[in-house]
């Protein structure tokens, strides 16, 4: 693990930007889907697992929209198959969360 070691009476000055917690965006993406209005969701972190989720949501018929940098709009209202491909479950590890959201669907 990285870590600073800050020396000297000098207050630190700046900014941090804190990415997304991959975890906690997964079950967020899972839940968009849940309703019929386009849903924002932002600081969704550009990595294999959200990626793979967001194409999942949109191989079911979902409207996905990347407005920029890690925002992402979801609408489920267009959800026309609740069949997920299986290359998709394969590449994720958190697939019951996207199951778990399309259920809501039915």
């Amino acid at each position: 693990m990285e870590q600073y070691v800050v020396k000297g009476g000098v207050p630190l000055r700046g900014e941090v930007s804190i990415g997304g917690a991959k975890n906690a965006a997964l079950g967020i993406l899972a839940a968009a889907i849940m309703t019929d209005e386009t849903v924002t969701i932002e600081n969704v972190p550009n990595v294999r697992d959200t990626r793979v989720l967001l194409q999942a949501i949109e191989g079911i018929g979902a409207k996905v929209k990347y407005i920029y940098n890690n925002t992402v709009q979801i609408n489920g209202g267009s959800i026309s198959d609740l069949n997920v491909e299986y290359e998709y479950i394969r590449k994720i590890k958190s697939f019951l969360l996207f199951t778990w959201g399309t259920s809501w669907k039915v």
